[in-house]
């Protein structure tokens, strides 16, 4: 989902629109391509450096380094390659990569928000789903990586499972452990 690619087909094709949301990589590369073209830079050096200077996030960034290979019954397939291009605004749609610790400072800074604060339903503007009243849940995955972020804003907690290997049971027993934490 390269930059020029994106803004073709926002020219010459009739992109549909919706009422309600639903998740969609395509619409998060338009939002990629707003942002870039807003601060005239590429879209992964405008995240960089809000994700570093704003959030204070210093080990979340679009880079390749430091991954741990996904897996997928037994056979490792590495990590997922995005296209080289020189905007790739599908990045938009899950190229971070982040830390166990980054992504609870992260769901830290949510606690302190205040409109997270005063209207607890802004947490499904970010695409989490609330599990029972008070508990929001946000899964994340690119290709055989997993995240899934649990936030209780009753007890002001948070809980976090990164995972590098794909299975059916990846996010129930994610789910399973993060409820445990929670419940301590």
């Amino acid at each position: 989902m390269c930059s020029n690619c994106v803004e073709n087909i926002l020219i010459h094709k009739k992109v549909t629109t919706r009422h309600r949301y639903i998740y969609s990589n395509f619409g998060y590369a338009v939002l990629g391509l707003i942002i870039s073209r807003l601060e005239a830079d590429s879209y992964e050096n405008c995240m960089n450096l809000f994700l570093k200077n704003k959030l204070e996030l210093t080990e979340t960034n679009f880079g390749m380094e430091n991954l741990l290979p996904g897996y997928f019954r037994n056979k490792n397939y590495g990590n997922w390659q995005w296209d080289d291009c020189e905007n790739n605004v599908g990045k938009a749609a899950g190229g971070l990569k982040s830390n166990i610790i980054d992504m609870l400072k992260f769901s830290n800074k949510l606690f302190m928000e205040p409109s997270f604060q005063e209207k607890s339903e802004s947490f499904s503007l970010m695409g989490m789903v609330r599990e029972k009243e008070g508990l929001w849940l946000k899964v994340g995955q690119t290709g055989t990586q997993l995240s899934i972020m649990v936030i209780d804003i009753n007890n002001s907690a948070s809980a976090v499972v990164l995972i590098n290997c794909l299975s059916k049971h990846g996010i129930s027993l994610a789910n399973e452990l993060l409820q445990e934490v929670i419940k301590e």
